[in-house]
């Protein structure tokens, strides 16, 4: 028998209800990724103009471009370490209240558990997120990688110092090009606030969910509308599945895309065995 679809909170009306802790982390992690982007314009302005040979055009422009780009060397590390906090407050909450939900009796350590499970996924994913791995106490290179931020700004820094190269730009024409792009702009850093904030509440329900024995699986649910992508709908299709079930590409739950709009379910269903999509 399936269990209570509750998450996320809903108004009567079936709207999501807005939770005051996730807007404030989505808010506060928004300025912390913007704060970063921005400190990067200058460095990365100065690196492509070494590397491009800006003012020399010809028919090799794109790779100009393409070998400046992979020229070009950001730390990534203090992002990772700045987001983690934020992903950590926000799976554990959402873990929390996940769990909450099921309306049955939970540990008294639940709540501390539950955050240590959340900082531990946070850590991951900070790292992910800018394509590292935790290799004991030192941040690695992870070229398994999912949603990494640093690829796509590397393409689209790619396509920036192109344009520059193929237009005769000078180095501060190219700094003034990064400044008013998206690569390095607040509504990138919104977008990826948002996405990411969005991926810490579904990953944290999971692991409130697996903490508390109750929820044996999940079903992905869309907005039901024109609007849904075929990767979502895919995922919807596939019906009742495993807590660990990967939808693909290391996805377990929403969002599958930036402005995603679909949300995980629980599945509370008995003598639910160990592969139900067979």
């Amino acid at each position: 028998m399936a269990g209570p679809k509750t998450f996320p909170p809903t108004k009567p009306n079936g709207d999501y209800t807005q939770r005051a802790y996730v807007t404030r982390n989505r808010i506060l992690l928004k300025r912390v990724i913007a704060r970063f982007l921005k400190k990067q314009i200058k460095p990365v302005a100065r690196q492509l103009a070494a590397h491009a040979g800006l003012g020399k055009a010809d028919d090799h422009a794109a790779h100009r471009g393409r070998s400046a780009a992979d020229e070009v060397k950001i730390n990534w590390k203090p992002l990772a370490d700045d987001v983690e906090e934020y992903l950590a407050a926000v799976a554990a909450a959402g873990g929390k209240l996940a769990a909450d939900q099921l309306g049955a009796d939970l540990p008294e350590a639940f709540g501390d558990d539950m955050r240590e499970l959340a900082a531990d996924w946070a850590a991951d994913r900070a790292a992910e997120m800018v394509g590292m791995k935790w290799e004991g106490d030192f941040l690695v290179p992870n070229p398994n990688a999912q949603w990494r931020i640093d690829d796509t700004t590397r393409d689209m820094i790619q396509a920036y110092v192109t344009d520059a190269i193929e237009q005769g730009d000078s180095a501060d024409d190219l700094a003034e090009r990064l400044q008013n792009s998206f690569a390095f702009s607040d509504a990138r850093a919104e977008m990826i606030a948002r996405t990411e904030v969005a991926k810490a509440d579904s990953e944290g329900a999971i692991l409130g969910w697996k903490a508390s024995t109750l929820v044996k699986a999940k079903s992905w649910l869309t907005a039901g509308d024109d609007l849904v992508s075929e990767e979502c709908q895919a995922n919807e299709d596939q019906g009742v599945v495993d807590l660990d079930f990967d939808y693909g590409d290391g996805v377990q739950a929403p969002p599958e895309h930036p402005n995603c709009r679909c949300v995980i379910l629980p599945e509370m269903i008995e003598g639910f065995d160990d592969d139900p999509t067979e």
